[in-house]
């Protein structure tokens, strides 16, 4: 892979257990090089938000961003979002078949949590007859009813807060992509940085 060339390289022995095994050079993917980026920007300067639609991929997003795919290892970078399926939203079909799949097929619409009328999950009250209200909430002296939120509304609200990423302005993106790599190859050559 491209991206991880520039990264330093290591020897790690495989012999635990094992009598004659010889050390194999591998590829450093673990060197902190958030801390070197953070410490070298301000990235609330440098980035910009970006609404990911169906079907957007990292690959997708630096296509349309910078008219690039090379740059598409900046965007899990900035975001810290590695994991393609837990961290990016789901398409419509996805997102059901994964709702149906967590619930069943039965418990897709049955009720997640309750909500009070500006949306903070309430878990309802015992009443002055001694019975458990979960549609109802408490305020003081006041009982509200409560707003029920199904498996699929919740899953579905989830998934719509994994749609907003940041991506580095396209005006920043050559100096950006080229300060990592020097500090790539400074940390590969054993330079502080």
């Amino acid at each position: 892979m491209k991206y991880f060339s520039k990264f330093p390289v290591l020897e790690y022995d495989f012999s635990i257990g094992v009598e004659s095994a010889y050390p194999v050079v591998i590829t450093d993917i673990l060197v902190r090089l958030r801390a070197v980026v953070d410490s070298e920007y301000d990235l609330s300067k440098i980035v910009i938000d970006y609404l990911i639609v169906d079907g957007d991929t990292p690959e997708v997003i630096a296509h349309k961003v910078y008219g690039k795919v090379e740059y598409h290892w900046t965007i899990p970078f900035i975001n810290e979002k590695y994991n393609y399926v837990a961290d990016y939203p789901l398409g419509q079909n996805e997102l059901e078949e994964y709702t149906k799949q967590k619930y069943g097929t039965a418990n897709m619409d049955s009720i997640h949590h309750y909500e009070d009328l500006i949306g903070n999950v309430v878990s309802g009250y015992i009443g002055d007859d001694g019975v458990w209200n979960p549609g109802r909430y408490r305020d003081g002296d006041l009982v509200y009813t409560a707003v029920s939120v199904s498996n699929r509304e919740h899953e579905t609200r989830v998934n719509e807060l994994k749609r907003t990423i940041k991506v580095v302005s396209p005006d920043f993106i050559a100096e950006f992509v080229a300060k990592f790599n020097e500090k790539l190859i400074s940390i590969k050559e054993g330079v502080s940085v």
